[in-house]
């Protein structure tokens, strides 16, 4: 007679490891088993909910939405000995299986009933991102913005949080909020040093200020990736902004030496054309022709068929 979450983790682990036997209709038949002969509702719950969660661990989503909506239906003296409550359980199985089908705003309905019936629960942190993922996946992206926002602040030691960081950027670059999202993706790189998400994030600043015209900020953060990912991914297109961002100030030489950079650094981007191209130009209109045409020549003799060279 453990306690109750060691209990239902091992019934839990018991069906995981039969679905990796390839033992699940094994598995299920148990706990249906058990279900049918126990006497006592708390126990039938239960197995209810650990059978709805077999299914839904099999892809079989239409059987995981029907026991999980019988569960909801089951008369029982619900409690969170294990640290959720059965029945929100099954409001987070189904709202799942709405994601996995694509059914975002049934999904984000679902997750919002389930985080009303129980908002400080063991299943409130799950609830409350996952509605707001289904938002964002179906194109609420101000609903979205609002939910990531009352997630990250209501559950800020939550597992998902850096996910909620992500996807707020993302939302309120979406609704084109470049001041915002700008903001939104330099904490996230603040926030979380060295993970997945922090090359993405500085670029992604750089491109929200510069879309913001807020064109030192834009460098600043383009400046950053560049020292932070020497050999990154986005690192091209990122030296080609942040020359703009000087163009932009009207700090030409620095514009100038970004564009030099750009084509010493990375001889075979898309950009290096235009990039060598603007050094050109700018020797031109200051009329300092010998060294305008030493980079006019460049273009045509390395970038034949691109459409500087033509100009």
């Amino acid at each position: 007679d453990p306690p109750t979450h060691i209990k239902d983790s091992a019934f839990r682990t018991l069906g995981a490891s039969m679905i990796r036997l390839g033992r699940e209709q094994e598995a299920a038949q148990y706990y249906e088993e058990v279900i049918a002969a126990s006497p006592d509702a708390q126990e039938r719950a239960t197995f209810q909910m650990l059978l709805t969660e077999l299914y839904f661990d099999m892809q079989d989503f239409d059987q995981a939405l029907k026991h999980a909506r019988e569960l909801l239906a089951m008369e029982f003296a619900d409690d969170d000995q294990a640290g959720y409550f059965r029945k929100e359980r099954a409001f987070a199985i189904i709202g799942n299986v709405l994601l996995q089908q694509r059914q975002y705003p049934e999904a984000a309905k679902i997750f919002a009933t389930g985080l009303e019936k129980y908002p400080q629960s063991g299943e409130s942190a799950n609830l409350s991102f996952s509605k707001a993922l289904a938002q964002f996946s179906g194109g609420g992206y101000e609903a979205a913005a609002a939910s990531f926002k009352n997630y990250i602040e209501g559950f800020p030691r939550h597992r998902n949080r850096i996910h909620g960081h992500y996807y707020l950027a993302h939302a309120l670059q979406a609704m084109t909020h470049f001041e915002q999202a700008g903001a939104a993706f330099q904490e996230l790189a603040e926030r979380y040093p060295d993970s997945t998400y922090e090359e993405e994030a500085l670029f992604l600043a750089g491109e929200n200020y510069y879309n913001e015209r807020l064109f030192d900020i834009a460098a600043a953060a383009y400046t950053e990736l560049l020292q932070q990912y020497p050999a990154g991914k986005y690192n091209d297109v990122a030296q080609y902004a942040r020359a703009w961002s000087f163009f932009e100030q009207e700090n030409m030489a620095e514009g100038v030496e970004a564009m030099k950079m750009l084509v010493a650094d990375y001889p075979h981007s898309e950009f290096a054309s235009k990039a060598q191209f603007t050094v050109g130009d700018y020797y031109y209109n200051i009329r300092s022709y010998k060294q305008a045409l030493k980079a006019y020549k460049w273009v045509v003799e390395q970038y034949p068929d691109s459409e500087e060279a033509q100009k």
